[in-house]
């Protein structure tokens, strides 16, 4: 088959993998328009809307929540990985640049930023689940009380 031009179209593998990655897109978005009355895929909204928040995860304006969602996310979508990285690097390299400082090494800063968040939420769920060991407890202890209250009045 000979396109307008005289010139054979390129199959998927005379691409390059941005090309491709482009087609492919645009063939799962016509799938998905024909599919479910012009909506985007579940992934892609996923991460549009995950996109939307890399700047406010990367300034701390998330809620614990939205934050382990986030990094869990991350975890699964390497584009959306990437797209972090790569406005964490901006960001990080901006501020170094402010400070006159080039003696950081960014990628290895970026790991650092993910492992401390991630422990951030590992704390923060051990101290969620403590609490709730806690609440537990003081309940149980409490309504002892009472009964035995309850039951040295009524003798």
């Amino acid at each position: 088959m000979r396109s307008i031009a005289g010139m054979r179209p390129a199959a998927s593998g005379d691409l390059c993998p941005a090309m491709r990655k482009i087609a492919g897109r645009r063939r799962t978005e016509t799938c998905n328009i024909q599919a479910s009355n012009v909506q985007l895929s579940i992934m892609e909204r996923n991460c549009i809307e995950f996109r939307k928040m890399i700047p406010a995860c990367l300034s701390g304006e998330l809620n614990d929540k939205a934050l382990n969602d986030f990094l869990h996310h991350l975890d699964e979508c390497r584009d959306c990985m990437e797209e972090t990285e790569i406005n964490f690097i901006v960001q990080e390299g901006v501020r170094l640049l402010d400070e006159k400082r080039s003696d950081s090494n960014l990628d290895k800063a970026y790991q650092a930023y993910l492992k401390k968040t991630a422990a951030y939420i590992r704390r923060k769920k051990r101290l969620l689940r403590l609490s709730y060991v806690a609440d537990t407890c003081l309940f149980w202890a409490l309504l002892a009380v009472l009964f035995v209250y309850i039951r040295i009045s009524l003798f």
